[in-house]
């Protein structure tokens, strides 16, 4: 934020309130997005496959749209914070909710596999939100769920309470099954019976194989380094 010429503009969630008051307070331009922001998401639905389905409000203006090509809760917000950036560039909410309709994933970003059973790739990178936003957005599709999941890197001291953490979200969400691959500072203990620890990712394709049974949903998530995606392909195959 203190990087930014006279002309910029700090896009920013409005549910970080003392970010906002403090580029406030320092002369910033704003526009914020998310529940009291310029922004606002509206009417959010997700579909069998956890696709969302809303509306933005912005400047009294409201535009419907559906992330035909997205997974989670989370992609909304995304979109909010897109629209944000969109409409200080001077474009009209319609066209922005139509740009973004158009949007698609990245590759091995909550991709959705159907198959035998839906394998959903997100395999590319993990952190604490994203680990938590994928795991309700797998969660919100019907079925049993089983997940794959690994470190996330670069924690520092707080690896071991955000690892516990996601474990226990996991099984709060009803997870059948928790793979932890590898190397593990706290998911299995926040997993507590439905952990399922193996040393690679070969093992894991053995052990995720036995435990799946058609119609299941998988999710394949973890830090770039784990390098997961290999795994999360060979599932969908």
């Amino acid at each position: 934020v203190e990087g930014l010429g006279p002309d910029g503009v700090a896009i920013l969630p409005a549910s970080e309130t003392k970010l906002v008051e403090w580029a406030a307070r320092d002369g910033v331009v704003l526009r914020t997005f998310g529940a009291n922001g310029d922004v606002r998401i509206e009417d959010l639905q997700l579909d069998d496959l956890a696709r969302p389905s809303f509306t933005l409000e912005a400047d009294g203006e409201r535009a419907a749209l559906t992330l035909s090509s997205m997974a989670g809760a989370h992609q909304a917000h995304n979109a909010a914070a897109a629209a944000a950036a969109a409409l200080s560039l001077g474009r009209a909410l319609p066209d922005v909710a139509a740009g973004l309709e158009l949007a698609t994933a990245s590759a091995w970003r909550m991709e959705i596999i159907p198959g035998r059973y839906t394998v959903v790739n997100d395999a590319y990178n993990a952190n604490p939100a994203s680990m938590a936003a994928a795991l309700h957005a797998v969660a919100a599709i019907p079925g049993r769920h089983v997940a794959v999941l690994g470190l996330m890197a670069e924690l520092g001291d707080t690896a071991p309470t955000a690892h516990r953490a996601i474990g226990r979200l996991a099984r709060e969400l009803g997870y059948a099954a928790l793979v932890i691959v590898g190397e593990d500072p706290g998911i299995a203990a926040g997993a507590g019976d439905i952990a399922r620890p193996v040393p690679d990712a070969a093992t894991a394709g053995t052990v995720v194989t036995e435990l799946l049974d058609d119609d299941d949903v998988v999710l394949v998530k973890a830090s770039r380094s784990v390098g997961l995606e290999a795994l999360a392909a060979e599932l969908a195959s």
